[in-house]
């Protein structure tokens, strides 16, 4: 999985590729004062191109990446509501919940 830490450039503005979240687990350190900075580069905004299903956390590693990038200060596109808002397992409770309660049995 990757996310990108848009835009991503050298000191020339050389655009390079995103980190991976094998690459941020291994080489992220989240500051005291809560930024986040991948080998040695500060990270102001987390595009999430990928993260939407359980299926890109195959292991602990992008799960520490995920917590490290979530509680750091940079801002986060889409934010973890938006990203959990557009689930379809979180839309399926949603709708089950206002149909029980269009019903009247909640």
């Amino acid at each position: 999985m990757a996310l990108s830490l848009g835009p991503v450039t050298t000191p020339r503005s050389h655009p390079r590729r995103p980190p991976t979240t094998q690459q941020i687990a291994a080489e992220g350190q989240l500051g005291a004062d809560g930024r986040l900075t991948i080998g040695g580069r500060p990270v102001a905004l987390v595009y999430f191109r990928a993260g939407y299903t359980p299926t890109d956390y195959p292991s602990e590693a992008e799960w520490a990446a995920r917590v490290l990038v979530e509680r750091c200060d940079a801002y986060k596109c889409p934010t973890v509501a938006y990203q959990l808002a557009g689930a379809k397992k979180i839309q399926q409770v949603c709708v089950a919940c206002w149909i029980l309660r269009l019903l009247g049995r909640v």
